[in-house]
């Protein structure tokens, strides 16, 4: 990936799909990437990973865990 998708200055830049398609052109074109798309009958990279591999779900949870590892080590307070 170029470095322009992964460095950021001082604060994170919200991507264009436009932008996104740019930054991921050579992954997608890639061989193991046209394997990967079969396999899990996708037809970009980014379905395999939202769809199949970092579920809306899995976040959610493993967000919920992490909040809970900070409150309990006092970084958080629990008053939501």
């Amino acid at each position: 990936m170029p470095l322009e998708g992964v460095i950021h200055y001082e604060k994170y830049k919200d991507y264009s799909s436009s932008d996104i398609d740019y930054l991921y052109r050579e992954k997608e074109a890639s061989e193991l990437t046209s394997e990967l798309l079969k396999e899990n009958n996708k037809e970009t990279l980014a379905q395999v990973f939202t769809d199949n591999r970092y579920t809306r779900k899995d976040n959610v949870h493993f967000s919920q865990q992490y909040l809970k590892v900070l409150t309990r080590q006092e970084f958080m307070f629990n008053d939501w």
